[in-house]
C-alpha cells in the first residue's frame, strides 16, 4: 500500500511537472507571436500604410531640402538694423566714392535727377554733400582691355571726394586694377516691364536713325515684331526658344531693348558672364540694390546707407522726388500681348533668376532696416 501511495505521488509530481513545463512553453510562444505582431505593426503594417509612410518621408526630405536651397539661396544672409548683409566686403573700401552704376531703363533718368538736385540744394545751404558729375558715354568695349579699366578708374579717383559717380557703367572691380573698392548701389526692374520700355525707347527719332529704322518700323508693335522674330528664326512653336535663338541675328525687329542685360551687366567686364558671377558681385560689393516697383521705399533705402552726413537722407531724397517729374517715361505705351509676354517670359529666364535673387535680397534688407513697403511707387 505504500508502494502504491510513493507510486502514485511520482505520478502525481511527473504530472505537474509536464504541465507547468507546457504552460512555460506557451507562454512562450505567445511571447514570440506577440513580438511578431508588434513588429507586423510597427515596422510591416500594410502596403497601403507602408507606402503612406514612405510618401510622408519623401515629402519630409523634400520640404527640407527645399527649405535649405530657400535658406542658401534667398534668406543665408544675416542683416542688422544698418541693413549690411554678412556677405558684403566692408574692408578695404573707399567710404566717400560711390558708384551708382545705372542699370538703363529702371527709373535711372529720374535717379540721377533726383540725386543732383539734392546735391545742388545742400550746395546752395553751404551743406557738406557729393560732388556729382554725369559720365557719358561710357566706353563699355574698351573697358574689356584690362589698362583701360586702369586708365578709367584713376580718372573716377582723381574726382574730388566724396564723389558720387553717375552713369551706365556695368560692375567694374577695382581690387582688380589695385584700387580700394568704391560703394557701389544700382536700381532693377521687372525685366519685361523694362524690356518693353527699352522697345519703346529705343524709337525715338535720336535712336532709330541710328539703327536705320524705316517710319514703319518705329510704329512696329511688339507683337509684330516678336511674329517676325519667329518667322524669320523659323522658331515658331519652339519648346525652348533660347536654345532655337541662340547664335542667330535678331534683326527683325532692329532694337537693342530686347536682350538679357541684367546678368551682363552686373557680372562686368572680366571674361565670365553667368547669372552666379553676377549675383557673386552683388553678394560682395553692391551695399543696396533697389527695385523700380518700390521706387520710394528704394529711395529710403540708399538715403539710409549712404553716409547721412553728405545730405543724402531719407526725408531729402524722397522731398526731392516729390518736386521732379519721371524722366524719360513712355506716353501711350502700348502693351504687349499675353502670348508676346510668354514668349519674353521665356527668353528672358536667366534675367528674371537674376532679378528674383535681388528682389528677395532688397527685401530682406528692407525687413532689417524696419522700412514699411508699399505696392506699387
Amino acid at each position: 500500500m505504500v508502494k502504491v501511495s510513493k507510486l502514485f505521488g511520482v505520478v502525481v509530481l511527473i504530472w505537474i511537472s509536464v504541465s507547468l513545463w507546457r504552460s512555460y512553453k506557451n507562454n512562450y510562444i505567445s511571447k514570440q507571436q506577440l513580438m511578431e505582431q508588434l513588429k507586423r505593426k510597427t515596422s510591416f503594417i500594410s502596403n497601403k500604410d507602408r507606402n503612406k509612410i514612405h510618401l510622408n518621408q519623401q515629402i519630409n526630405s523634400n520640404n527640407q531640402d527645399i527649405n535649405s536651397t530657400q535658406k542658401q539661396e534667398t534668406f543665408q544672409y544675416v542683416c542688422d538694423k544698418t541693413g549690411t548683409f554678412n556677405g558684403y566686403e566692408k574692408t578695404n573700401r573707399v567710404e566717400d566714392l560711390v558708384i551708382y552704376s545705372e542699370m538703363p531703363k529702371c527709373g535711372s533718368g529720374t535717379l540721377v535727377d533726383i540725386f543732383q538736385q539734392t546735391a545742388r540744394r545742400a550746395t546752395r545751404k553751404h551743406l557738406p554733400t557729393y560732388h556729382t558729375g554725369y559720365t557719358y558715354p561710357v566706353p563699355h568695349e574698351e573697358l574689356y582691355q584690362w589698362n583701360k579699366r586702369l586708365n578709367y578708374a584713376n580718372g573716377i579717383f582723381e574726382e574730388t571726394p566724396p564723389y558720387l559717380f553717375l552713369g551706365h557703367l556695368r560692375f567694374l572691380d577695382f581690387k582688380e586694377v589695385g584700387h580700394k573698392q568704391p560703394v557701389f548701389i544700382d536700381l532693377v526692374r521687372d525685366p519685361i516691364n523694362r524690356t518693353i520700355s527699352a522697345y519703346h525707347y529705343g524709337r525715338k527719332p535720336q535712336f532709330n536713325e541710328r539703327a536705320n529704322m524705316t517710319k514703319a518700323e518705329t510704329k512696329m508693335s511688339m507683337d509684330e515684331c516678336f511674329e517676325r522674330l519667329l518667322n524669320e528664326t523659323g522658331c515658331v512653336g519652339a519648346r525652348d526658344l533660347n536654345k532655337c535663338l541662340h547664335g542667330k541675328k535678331l534683326t527683325a525687329c532692329k532694337s537693342s531693348g530686347i536682350v538679357e542685360r541684367m546678368t551682363t551687366w552686373f557680372s562686368g567686364y572680366g571674361s565670365e558672364v553667368s547669372v552666379n558671377k553676377a549675383k557673386s558681385n552683388i553678394d560682395k560689393y553692391y551695399l543696396i540694390i533697389g527695385v523700380t516697383e518700390y521706387y520710394t521705399e528704394s529711395l529710403v533705402a540708399f538715403g539710409t546707407l549712404i553716409p547721412p552726413v553728405f545730405n543724402m537722407n531719407p526725408t531729402t531724397l524722397v522731398e526731392t522726388y516729390k518736386t521732379i517729374s519721371n524722366r524719360n517715361v513712355g506716353r501711350n505705351v502700348k502693351q504687349p500681348s499675353a502670348k508676346t509676354k510668354a514668349i519674353l517670359r521665356n527668353i528672358l529666364s536667366e534675367e528674371y533668376e537674376l532679378y528674383q535673387f535681388i528682389l528677395q535680397r532688397f527685401l530682406k534688407q528692407m525687413k532689417c532696416m524696419e522700412i514699411p513697403l508699399r505696392s506699387g511707387k
